[in-house]
């Protein structure tokens, strides 16, 4: 099952969203198997990027940042081919 949740007010001028960020009830955290963040600045939104943040993983790793490009008009992500996705040490 998949399911949106919304990010709290200080989320909304964060350049990553984390757990930390999840508006209302962070008791969803405790209850799911993986959470995903989908990221864009100003700037990534103009250049068609997006960064996808694994805030949580209950079977693997998190704080993992995945770069992906996007494509609104015929509403297409794909993983950025030639860009590391990396962890938040660089």
């Amino acid at each position: 099952i998949w399911t949106a949740h919304q990010a709290n007010r200080p989320g909304f001028g964060a350049k990553i969203v984390g757990m930390e960020h999840i508006a209302e009830d962070i008791g969803v955290a405790a209850i799911a198997d993986v959470i995903i963040s989908l990221n864009q600045s100003e700037d990534e939104i103009i250049a068609g990027q997006m960064r996808f943040y694994v805030a949580g993983n209950r079977l693997g790793a998190s704080d993992k940042i995945i770069s992906c490009s996007v494509d609104w008009k015929v509403s297409r992500i794909s993983m950025a081919f030639g860009e590391r996705s990396s962890d938040l040490g660089g």
